[in-house]
């Protein structure tokens, strides 16, 4: 049995029945105050349920226990207000996130495999930050990816004050390899097709498209000798991001919005044939929508290609497919993604941050934001296309988080989601998985801290190796990208029925730690004089 006094980490939560509070302790026995009193909160009265008084017990598990409690939950007994007394549910996340404490006291941790977490990552999994380099535009754009990896090397596109740059990871550096552009501020999305390489550089009316190719001999790129210039795009200056995906035709197609269109912004897509050196005129595909929505494409396994956007007028995700046959104008009737599109909660379930991936079997996975901006609501959520063309009800995420990044990876049948630990623009990088089958995700684990926004991946289905990327977010705006490099060893997580990563908590090299890691730091580790909001009990037992 593990001696208790050698847990270093994590809360202790005591309830004090007088005053009708919990309060949670750190378990450190380091430091200038060791056992530090971290905060303290009560369980209010919400969802037509009571609040918790005169507890006579309380237990905790932080294990993923799926929906809303897929970070654990809190039972307290309610010792008054009821006859017989009763129990009441709270999530754990809603506490943890409210406590905001260091990295071993967060949601991550789990109180009944304390000390494990790391000796079951060192035997399945390696997390190496990487040096961050200097940027000009953000690592993001949601959809968008500048990721990919290649001939055994990882490379991205990204661009600094000299203009936007091919870059290749050697150990955990990036270096500079080719510049393919003057543009020092573009939004790149990258589209592999074998040893060819599509660069959309995103910028408005002066988006270009630079195709490269991979030279076996060199073990570099150079750019492709069917079409050596880059192909100028005059998209819409009021899109805000803009997609590439490929039929099996070998049309090339970029999503985009047009929210010039003052009585109707509209999802559009424009397609290339050839060497792609000119695009169609807008194809309309989606209308109506706000001002503030997006769109993104992606291929299919059968040869088409879908988009899926953002519909905050209607408060709903929807989507269309093209098939690879029919003419580039022909499009499937309108689909509204995922059960849950009728909530009267907050704006609804749309927001315009969406990143997607697509099995290999034509399930499309989407991470996606809504729009609920309501404690105890989903914030992230997982949107799923069947091959049948029939759409899951929405599964849950996270209470808490924006811009979402998605990864596939059939290799261990798992997604993993990356996303900023947040409600607001910046803060840790965490990441969640889940089988494909049953959808159930972990507990977050933490892969970047700091001021950090705008996760980004590769589009590829992974296979041992996942790179997410992430820009800092100082007040003096974007300045660097930071990451992150996952290993793992596809055999051995086979071999375990499919057992989750579990990524210890390591900070990027060359970071201050976070400003608000110190306890006592900010409002939410301080003890409340009142009801806590977000921790409403979500059942009740008589």
């Amino acid at each position: 049995m593990r001696d208790p006094c050698k847990i270093t980490h994590g809360h202790l939560v005591a309830s004090s029945q007088g005053s009708n509070n919990f309060h949670a302790y750190n378990r450190s026995f380091v430091g200038s105050e060791p056992n530090a009193h971290e905060g303290s909160f009560q369980i209010a009265a919400g969802n037509g349920i009571d609040e918790v008084s005169a507890t006579d017990g309380i237990s905790i598990v932080s294990s993923n226990l799926g929906g809303l409690f897929s970070a654990g939950l809190l039972i307290a007994h309610d010792g008054e207000g009821a006859s017989p007394t009763n129990y009441k549910l709270v999530p754990w996340e809603s506490i943890a996130q409210q406590l905001n404490s260091n990295a071993g006291g967060k949601a991550t941790w789990d109180p009944r495999s304390a000390g494990e977490v790391v000796s079951r990552w060192a035997a399945d999994v390696k997390l190496n930050p990487l040096n961050p380099f200097p940027i000009t535009a953000s690592t993001g754009d949601k959809p968008q990816s500048k990721v990919w990896h290649h001939a055994g090397e990882w490379w991205c596109i990204m661009p600094d004050s000299t203009g936007t740059w091919l870059r290749k990871l050697e150990g955990y550096r990036w270096h500079s390899v080719m510049l393919i552009s003057p543009n020092t501020s573009p939004a790149a999305d990258v589209l592999v097709a074998g040893p060819l390489v599509h660069a959309l550089l995103f910028a408005g009316r002066d988006s270009q498209l630079v195709s490269l190719v991979y030279v076996q001999a060199a073990a570099s790129y150079e750019p492709w000798s069917r079409r050596t210039s880059a192909t100028q795009l005059v998209l819409p200056s009021s899109a805000e991001t803009a997609t590439l995906a490929q039929d099996s035709n070998g049309r090339l197609w970029i999503a985009t919005e047009n929210k010039s269109i003052s009585t109707s912004p509209a999802i559009q897509v424009y397609y290339s044939e050839g060497v792609f050196d000119s695009f169609s005129a807008p194809i309309t595909i989606g209308s109506g929508v706000s001002a503030d929505d997006i769109g993104a494409i992606a291929s299919f396994p059968d040869g088409s290609v879908g988009v899926l956007w953002s519909d905050q007028v209607r408060r709903c995700f929807q989507f269309r497919l093209h098939a690879a046959d029919d003419p580039p104008q022909k499009w499937s009737s309108v689909e509204r993604a995922a059960g849950d599109t009728t909530s009267p909660v907050g704006a609804g379930v749309a927001d315009d941050h969406i990143n997607f991936a697509v099995g290999s079997d034509g399930t499309l996975y989407a991470a996606a934001k809504t729009g609920y901006d309501t404690d105890g609501k989903t914030e992230i959520g997982l949107l799923v296309r069947r091959p049948t063309g029939s759409w899951d009800n929405l599964h849950h995420i996270s209470f808490v988080g924006t811009r979402p990044s998605l990864l596939l990876d059939e290799s261990v049948g798992r997604l993993l989601v990356a996303y900023t630990n947040s409600h607001g623009n910046v803060g840790d990088i965490v990441i969640r998985e889940s089988p494909l089958d049953p959808i159930a995700f972990s507990q977050p684990y933490l892969v970047m801290s700091g001021t950090l926004n705008n996760v980004t991946t590769t589009k590829q289905h992974a296979n041992g190796q996942v790179l997410l990327l992430a820009s800092d977010f100082p007040s003096t705006g974007i300045s660097a990208a930071y990451g992150a490099l996952l290993s793992y060893d596809p055999m051995r997580r086979n071999s375990t029925a499919g057992a989750p990563l579990h990524v210890a908590p390591q900070r990027s090299h060359d970071r201050p730690p976070p400003k608000n890691t110190a306890t006592g730091s900010s409002a939410a580790t301080k003890p409340t004089s009142g009801k806590a909001a977000n921790t409403r009990p979500l059942s009740s037992r008589h």
